[in-house]
């Protein structure tokens, strides 16, 4: 009978730390429905983060998500795109970033964090396949218990030609 008393403490120690530790890989699948962290208690919180849409080169747009605060830094992301027509044009992950495979089809492209490391800010390309609405929409996760999460609206049309001068979009 002791071996099981150490089975149920290794099991409830186990199913501790994935509660403690999030998700620290990715958004879990159940926030593509509602954005929301799969955290029990995430509260949302009163920060500021800048949503940063430049046109990039060429068929690309770089989307940037920032703390308005340069102090402060984040843990996770889940940013998704919504297009009004199929196959607009899908993200393209580097090495701080990775497909939501759950939030990714014909009208939507997502993408997560790869890493719980604190992260100042994040850009990810956008790659355009042809013009129309974007829909942006992001959730940030600064702890365990605080995030934040909204969305912006935007055309190919609306982008600055300038490179250098993004779209710059406050959101809580």
């Amino acid at each position: 009978m002791k071996w099981f008393g150490n089975v149920v403490v290794l099991a409830i120690v186990s199913v501790l730390s994935v509660v403690v530790v999030g998700y620290p890989s990715g958004a879990g699948n159940s926030s593509c429905k509602d954005l929301q962290p799969g955290h029990p208690s995430s509260n949302e919180i009163n920060e500021s983060i800048f949503l940063l849409v430049n046109p990039g080169q060429g068929n690309s747009m770089e989307v940037t998500i920032k703390p308005q605060n340069a102090s402060v830094t984040f843990k996770g992301f889940l940013l998704r795109v919504i297009m009004d027509e199929p196959a607009q044009g899908k993200f393209n992950p580097d090495s701080t970033s990775q497909y939501h495979s759950l939030c990714t089809n014909e009208t939507m492209s997502a993408v997560t964090h790869s890493n719980s490391i604190d992260k100042p800010s994040v850009t990810v390309k956008f790659d355009v396949t042809q013009s129309g609405q974007f829909t942006f929409e992001a959730t940030v996760v600064f702890t365990y218990n605080q995030h934040v999460s909204g969305l912006i609206t935007i055309t190919r049309a609306e982008l600055p030609q300038n490179p250098t001068q993004p779209i710059q979009i406050s959101y809580l």
